[in-house]
């Protein structure tokens, strides 16, 4: 009597089953996390990094665009362009959702959310043109370590942070017009300039697709060799 025996094929099975998890994650909608780009290039001479950008996604319509400057490193937002953002689509920034913590002086006596304006669509000086800005009343007397707006979409919808932002024609989506302090105690700015952000986050799900496939055919190849090698 002949008895044949087969090689277990428990490789094969789960191959698949661990790689159609990762693939399925595709299909499930994933849950809303913030999008932080950080300010990493600069036109002047400054220790980097310079700041970051937190984008948080109040709905499909509208985000909370949020800049936090690297006191650490002594920098500051400034006037004219302080902040600057490409949105991904029109957009325009809610009438009265700029606040901050500027300070108080000069023509700004109030500090604050007093110290901000709408500057619309224009350049941030090396770094192209972006289509929503931050103005503030003054240089050093108003500086800010932090400035936050809504942005809204004007029509159509994002479907997560990570596409509130696009590139401008110069390859930027975000901005700043910053200022370096002299010393610890910031008496007075010892250069100005402009910084941008780095590369852009490439969402996660990517990575899935391509371990999940690569599971899957490893996992039809064990069941090929199982099939020719038969005792």
């Amino acid at each position: 009597m002949n008895i044949t025996f087969k090689r277990p094929r428990l490789g094969f099975a789960a191959a698949v089953t661990v790689g159609a998890l990762c693939v399925s994650a595709l299909t499930t909608p994933a849950a809303r996390a913030d999008v932080i780009y950080t300010l990493t290039t600069a036109n002047f001479a400054a220790p980097a990094p310079y700041g970051t950008v937190t984008v948080h996604l109040l709905d499909s319509n509208s985000a909370q665009i949020t800049f936090v400057s690297n006191t650490a490193n002594g920098i500051f937002f400034t006037d004219g362009g302080s902040a600057g953002v490409n949105s991904n689509g029109a957009a325009t920034i809610l009438a009265g959702s700029i606040t901050g913590n500027a300070l108080a002086g000069g023509p700004c006596p109030t500090g604050g959310a007093a110290c901000y304006s709408n500057a619309g669509s224009g350049n941030e000086d090396g770094f192209g043109s972006f289509s929503n800005r931050v103005d503030t009343t003054d240089s050093f007397s108003n500086r800010s370590s932090t400035i936050s707006f809504e942005l809204d979409k004007t029509s159509g919808t994002w479907a997560s942070e990570s596409v509130v932002l696009a590139n401008n024609a110069s390859g930027n989506l975000a901005a700043a017009h910053i200022g370096l302090c002299n010393n610890a105690n910031c008496t007075e700015f010892a250069a100005t300039g402009f910084a941008r952000n780095g590369t852009t986050p490439v969402p996660e799900p990517a990575s899935l697709v391509i371990f999940g496939t690569a599971l899957v055919g490893l996992g039809l190849l064990a069941r090929r060799r199982n099939r020719r090698n038969v005792v």
